[in-house]
C-alpha cells in the first residue's frame, strides 16, 4: 500500500514543524512505499535551508511557493502529478501524532475497511476538547460532541479539520476535487458536506492527535474575529448547493449583523 503525505507549511521551517517532528518519531520515512510532498507557502521561505535539510528525508519533496497558494489547490495539484499513491493524508504544519503506533492502526483499518474512502483521527484541542469531528447540526451551524465511537461511523452530518485526514486516492481522482473557489475558509466543510453525499461511511481511526488550533486564540481583536466570522460565512455560499442552505446562510448572516449593529454581538 502506498500512501502519500501533504504537508503545508506557513512561515515555519520544515526541521521546525511539529508535524515534521512527529513522523520522524513515528518512523514514517522509514516506511519506504510513503512519499511526501512538502509545500511551502511561506512569503519568505529559506529555501536553500530547507533543501538541505528535506535531503535528509527519504522520499521527500519539497515545494516553495511565496504567492500562499489556496490549500484546495495544492491538494489539487499534488494529487494530480501524483498517480502511484493508494492512500492520500494531508496535514497542516502543527499537528502532532503522539501515538508511535499511528502507522500500524491506520494501515490495519485501511486492510480491514477497503471500502471506506475516509480515515480520520479524533483531534483534540490544546485544553483537551474534541474539536474533531463535530456535528453539523444546521447549515453553517456546527456543534461540538463529548464523545464518539471508534471505528465505523456513519458520515451523515459529521464534519471535521482536514488535517490528519487520509483519503482513499481513487476517491480524489474521480469523484471530488477539492473546492478551488475557497481561497481559506471553508474546505474541511466542503470536504465533509460533499463526502456525505458519496459515501455513506467514515473510519475513526483509535488515535487522538494534539492540534495547534488557530482559531482557539482568544487575543485577537473583535474586528478580527467578525471578519474571520463574515470569511468563513461568505465561504458556505460557495460550499452548499441546495437553495434552502444558502437561504439559511444569508439569513443568519443578516441576524448576525443585527446583533453587531446593536452591539449585542458576543464574542468568544
Amino acid at each position: 500500500m502506498k500512501k502519500l503525505f501533504i504537508v503545508v507549511l506557513y512561515k515555519i521551517n520544515v526541521e521546525d514543524s511539529p508535524t515534521i517532528k512527529s513522523f520522524i518519531n513515528c518512523e514514517l520515512f522509514s516506511n519506504k512505499n510513503n512519499s511526501f510532498v512538502i509545500w511551502d507557502n511561506s512569503p519568505s521561505p529559506r529555501i536553500e535551508q530547507n533543501l538541505t535539510y528535506v535531503a535528509t528525508l527519504p522520499n521527500t519533496r519539497y515545494i516553495s511557493h511565496t504567492e500562499n497558494t489556496p490549500l484546495a489547490k495544492v491538494y489539487n495539484t499534488v494529487v494530480a502529478e501524483n498517480t502511484s499513491a493508494d492512500y492520500i493524508a494531508i496535514f497542516d504544519q502543527d499537528t502532532e501524532i503522539k501515538d508511535f503506533d499511528y502507522e500500524k492502526k491506520l494501515d490495519l483499518a485501511i486492510e480491514h475497511n477497503p471500502n471506506i474512502n475516509l480515515f480520520m483521527p479524533i483531534i483534540r484541542s490544546l485544553n483537551g476538547q474534541i474539536y474533531s469531528p463535530g456535528k453539523n447540526i444546521l447549515p453553517a451551524k456546527n456543534r461540538k460532541i463529548k464523545s464518539i465511537s471508534y471505528g465505523i461511523n456513519r458520515c451523515k452530518n459529521l464534519v471535521g479539520i482536514s488535517s490528519g485526514l487520509v483519503i482513499s486516492a481513487n476517491y480524489l481522482r474521480n469523484v471530488y476535487k477539492f473546492n478551488e473557489k475557497l481561497k481559506l475558509y471553508g474546505v474541511d466543510t466542503d470536504f465533509f458536506y460533499h463526502y456525505a453525499k458519496n459515501n455513506r461511511y467514515l473510519y475513526l481511526l483509535e488515535l487522538d492527535i494534539a492540534h495547534d488550533l488557530s482559531f482557539e486564540n482568544t487575543g485577537i481583536s473583535k474586528e478580527e474575529n467578525w471578519r474571520r466570522f463574515l470569511e468563513r460565512n461568505y465561504a458556505y455560499l460557495d460550499i452548499y448547493t441546495n437553495s434552502f442552505e444558502k437561504l439559511f446562510v444569508h439569513i443568519w448572516m443578516i441576524y448576525y449583523k443585527i446583533l453587531k449593529k446593536c452591539n449585542l454581538l458576543r464574542y468568544k
